[in-house]
């Protein structure tokens, strides 16, 4: 296991992954939206829709690494653990299994768009300034979590109007390929290992889950008698994409006893 000294390098690394997808998405998108904002004149409504695609996209990659990067919490719980800017899930108190059910990342990743999704939108900004006005609306999203994938369906009825023209919107749906679904298996898979010797993280079995399923994995010592887990799979020739949690022991008292 890495020690306690090694923790801010790997943590930030992971946090600096996030920045990184972010930042290239954010790149990428603003052409985009660039491109879009030349159409308007021509198609105003392919060009409304084309923004709100370009949104969607790029705030669900972002919503997928940082949801798991704090293990697949958008709001923390309240078992947590404050890691640098991140509060990290526990997946194992003391002596028992506390991991989200699959329904329950799906609406943290949710919240994490309907959150979020208003700074990429900018409030129509971008079409106000051509003469549109714009009845907002509440966003509500709905994730289908898959081995690989996640669909992001996004509902959200605005009006659009300029001069005779008006326009709704409606629902928007974005795929995000990433192994969230992958990382929570095998989490859940150690964790029932765990629950065979509450009081020893089971390094061991982790390892050779690890070279049977093609990914890698830090464990870190943490506030002594917590583990920082991360479980690392390469996504690109240069990019990974990073699971973790936190097991939380009883070391302490055990040992005062």
């Amino acid at each position: 296991m890495q020690k306690r000294g090694q923790l801010t390098i790997i943590f930030i690394a992971g946090i600096l992954l996030l920045a990184i997808a972010f930042f290239a998405s954010m790149a990428q998108e603003s052409a985009k939206k660039g491109e879009i904002a030349r159409e308007i004149q021509s198609d105003p409504l392919t060009s409304i829709n084309n923004y709100m695609q370009t949104c969607l996209s790029q705030t669900s990659d972002a919503a997928v690494y940082f949801v798991s990067l704090r293990g697949g919490y958008f709001n923390a719980p309240i078992a947590s653990t404050q890691v640098l800017n991140a509060n990290i899930a526990h997946y194992w108190d003391v002596n028992r299994a506390i991991v989200p059910t699959p329904e329950r990342i799906s609406e943290e990743l949710g919240r994490y768009i309907e959150s979020h999704i208003g700074e990429c939108i900018n409030d129509f900004l971008v079409f106000r300034e051509q003469g549109f006005s714009i009845i907002d609306a509440q966003p509500k999203v709905i994730v289908a979590l898959s081995a690989q994938n996640m669909v992001f369906s996004l509902f959200y009825p605005a009006k659009i109007k300029k001069g005779d023209s008006e326009f709704l919107l409606n629902e928007f749906s974005s795929t995000v390929s990433l192994p969230l679904g992958n990382a929570y298996t095998y989490a859940n898979m150690i964790l029932a290992e765990q629950s065979k010797t509450p009081d020893l993280m089971p390094i061991g079995y982790i390892a050779a889950l690890a070279k049977e399923k093609g990914f890698t994995f830090e464990m870190i010592n943490y506030e002594e008698d917590k583990v920082i887990v991360s479980l690392i799979f390469d996504v690109s020739p240069k990019d990974e994409y990073l699971y973790t949690f936190v097991n939380k022991y009883d070391w302490k008292n055990k040992a005062e006893n």
